[in-house]
């Protein structure tokens, strides 16, 4: 069995556990500022191409012109070394980022404007400019970078850094993790379709 199938297995066991909060998919994960969710999946490693995308409300801000704080919405990797993990974060004026290998890629949009958003992250190894973002369906930016080799030593995880801080608050509906990149078309089909129904 694939490894992105398994995870969207741990994904529907864990969204059996909620109920409703009124999402139009009727289930979803709501992170209340001091928890997160580790998993036994120790994600995709060294340089392989992937695909993390989900959809996202943020209910606070992380802006810290306006005294919020950073939050993180998951990711993997080895711990303590930048250069090893995958990690996406919510930062400076409420935007969303990538951060890895040292190098962030970031949207300019703002995230906390109290719509859910679909986001995907995708490392192609197979192209120029490997790393890319698309929100809401769209290719968002795109950028070069050293070439990806996420480590092993912390598991994926949802709603905080790899360090249990920065939680996340806000909510995560329909969190999928592919081994390899994802087009700006199959992104789009597939975003607002259910892959597991509780």
């Amino acid at each position: 069995m694939n490894k992105h199938i398994l995870l969207y297995l741990f994904i529907f066991l864990i969204l059996t556990q909620f109920r409703s909060i009124g999402y139009a998919q009727n289930n979803c994960l709501a992170f209340n500022g001091s928890d997160t969710i580790g998993t036994s999946y120790s994600g995709i490693t060294g340089g392989a191409s992937r695909t993390f995308e989900f959809w996202l409300y943020v209910n606070g801000s992380t802006d810290d012109n306006m005294g919020g704080v950073p939050m993180t919405v998951g990711g993997w990797g080895k711990s303590g070394n930048s250069t090893n993990h995958f990690f996406v974060r919510l930062g400076s004026l409420n935007r969303i980022y990538l951060d890895v290998n040292g190098i962030t890629i970031r949207s300019d949009k703002n995230m906390v404007d109290f719509n859910w958003h679909h986001v995907a992250f995708v490392y192609d190894s197979g192209i120029a400019k490997p790393y890319l973002l698309y929100i809401d369906g769209k290719l968002d930016t795109t950028m070069a970078g050293v070439a990806l080799n996420t480590g092993k030593g912390r598991n994926f995880k949802l709603g905080s850094n790899e360090f249990n801080a920065n939680y996340l608050y806000g909510k995560l509906d329909e969190v999928r993790i592919f081994n390899y990149a994802r087009s700006e078309s199959m992104i789009k089909a597939d975003m607002n379709r259910e892959y597991c129904s509780p």
